[in-house]
């Protein structure tokens, strides 16, 4: 996948927008689903019809506005991936996808000494070096935030 530039600008809100930047929903709103309240739906949510309601507004806007309707996930991985989908093509770019989705996650350490902190880290940082492109982001999306104590390390 090239690269893709957007050159972002708004003279006024009347104009008609030339690139429209979205993101469509994944996994986060499938584990969203599981407690409405929580994830700020108004009820429970049925993902596979979002995600259809998703893709026909994509294609209104791009109907309506003739406009460039841009998805942010492929946005942050445009310039990572060759022509035969390997993504080294631009390992720089995937290092910084790699660091985001490090500094995605939060972990709160409660009673555990830095032994075990330091091992926490390591499994990390193993387990996103595992990690595709795709899986980077839906890290980054999800927000995670791990609560772990003496009794679980």
């Amino acid at each position: 996948m090239n690269e893709i530039k957007i050159n972002a600008k708004v003279n006024a809100e009347w104009d008609k927008p030339k690139d429209i930047l979205m993101y469509t929903p994944g996994l986060e709103m499938k584990f969203g689903a599981i407690r409405p309240s929580g994830a700020l739906f108004e009820g429970i949510l049925n993902h596979v019809g979002a995600e259809k309601e998703h893709l026909k507004l994509k294609e209104i806007l791009r109907k309506k506005t003739g406009a460039n309707v841009y998805d942010l996930r492929d946005l942050m991985i445009s310039g990572i991936f060759d022509e035969n989908n390997w993504h080294m093509e631009n390992l720089t770019r995937f290092n910084k996808l790699r660091d985001f989705a490090e500094n995605s996650i939060t972990h709160n350490y409660e009673n555990i000494d830095d032994l075990n902190i330091r091992k926490s880290e390591l499994e990390k940082l193993a387990a996103l070096d595992m990690m595709s492109p795709n899986e980077l982001i839906d890290v980054i999306m999800l927000g995670l935030n791990f609560n772990i104590s003496n009794d679980i390390c």
